[in-house]
């Protein structure tokens, strides 16, 4: 199943990161991912599963939003830009307990200054990569609190065909992800092994 290797890479980041080529292929397969329960997880997923997709995805936007936000921060106060300090004074728990509706508020703001200074970032600890993941996460995330409130009002008028979304997702695994994640076998054997012990279900799990 496609989360479950969604899950995995986003559980381990700081791992891949830094590679921009295994962030550009992870943009691309979380669109995936995220065009298919956009428009079809209903056929899939029952509500409650939705909404623990959707806390799980909350969770780790706000510790990754935390983290673009405290290199903000430090960037602010070494500039001794008060008004930029004053945006990115976000924690963590804020966004986590923070309202559906009030995420896109918290977060689009940093985001939005975070690529602005992404090459001041980069002696913060905060690469371009980095950022335009979250960012891509937080799209994701915005998609999928549409589907678990149960509203269209976010939908496309055009829905992508389903057969279409499962053959891009398997050839960014088979022809990309599977053939990227060997660099991380000595450097992260544990990560490592988990992509390979899933890969492994999956295939098993397809021919049962």
């Amino acid at each position: 199943m496609f989360l479950s290797v969604r899950d995995l890479l986003d559980g381990h980041a700081w791992i891949w990161s830094g590679v921009p080529v295994v962030n550009e292929v992870k943009r691309d397969f979380d669109e995936v991912i995220q065009s298919i329960v956009y428009h079809y997880g209903s056929l899939f997923f029952d509500e409650q599963t939705l909404e623990m997709q959707k806390e799980k995805m909350k969770r780790h936007l706000a510790g990754k939003i935390s983290l673009i936000a405290g290199a903000l921060q430090a960037y602010a106060v070494v500039k001794e830009d008060e008004m930029l300090q004053c945006i990115a004074n976000l924690q963590e728990k804020e966004v986590y307990k923070a309202r559906e509706e009030e995420i896109a508020g918290l977060i689009g703001p940093i985001i939005d200054e975070a690529k602005v200074r992404q090459f001041d970032l980069n002696n913060f600890g905060i690469s371009g990569s980095m950022i335009r993941e979250v960012e891509s996460f937080f799209k994701g995330y915005l998609y999928f609190t549409g589907i678990s409130a149960g509203s269209g009002r976010h939908r496309k008028h055009i829905k992508p065909e389903l057969d279409e979304l499962f053959f891009r997702g398997d050839y960014l695994l088979n022809s990309k992800l599977d053939k990227l994640i060997i660099q991380f076998k000595e450097v992260s054997p544990d990560f490592y092994r988990q992509y390979l012990d899933i890969r492994i279900m999956e295939e098993k799990d397809a021919v049962a």
